[in-house]
């Protein structure tokens, strides 16, 4: 269960951003990671949202048994305007989020919520990637990799698209089970195992 979202959709970071009173809220805003003022309302809607009993079945949500796994926010990650191009700012950022979690849902899975992009092609195949013409999903602000390693992230987790990915068609098959792998060899080496959260195509590709 997501507890928020890069994107805008159900608000967003650029709500987020907008509720702390920044000026000039956009999609993906960066600030939704790093300004204090976001940051201390995350952290406020969490513990509020985690601690509160249910009135219907007396569960405390943070601890509900219909809930596999908690998500700090779908698809964490910004434009590298505003955050450091090796990671280093958004793993900060999980760090604390799954931690605030961690702490008001105890024993509760924790994933990562990220769709496994990362800031370089480091455990990657490199060749393959560019000859596919997906590097682009290996030059971003946030770091699959490092997030892997973060202490209260008990899966690390990805989404597959490879049509949305710009992979052609011949290959999306043999673009999906390489990303899949590659990122639970990842995982594997943080000692965690992967999630996969969403798996998506468009074309009747039957991989």
């Amino acid at each position: 269960l997501s507890l928020g979202n890069a994107w805008d959709d159900y608000g967003g970071a650029r709500a987020l951003v907008g509720l702390a009173r920044l000026a000039a809220p956009r999609p993906n805003d960066a600030r939704a990671f790093v300004h204090p003022a976001v940051r201390a309302l995350r952290r406020d809607f969490v513990r509020q949202l985690l601690s509160h009993r249910s009135r219907i079945d007396g569960h405390v949500i943070g601890t509900h048994p219909a809930v596999l796994a908690w998500e700090p926010m779908n698809e964490p990650r910004a434009a590298r305007h505003g955050l450091d191009a090796d990671g280093r700012a958004m793993r900060a950022w999980l760090d604390a989020e799954a931690g605030t979690i961690a702490l008001h849902a105890p024993g509760k899975t924790i994933t990562s919520g990220e769709d496994g992009v990362d800031a370089s092609l480091e455990g990657r195949d490199a060749a393959f990637w560019r000859s596919v013409g997906a590097n682009h999903l290996f030059a971003h602000a946030t770091s699959f990799r490092r997030n892997a390693a973060s202490p209260h992230v008990t899966w690390p987790s990805v989404h597959v698209y490879p049509e949305a990915w710009g992979v052609p068609p011949a290959l999306r098959t043999t673009a999906a089970e390489r990303f899949v792998r590659e990122s639970a060899a990842i995982a594997r080496g943080a000692g965690k195992r992967l999630f996969v959260g969403e798996v998506g195509a468009t074309d009747g590709d039957r991989w």
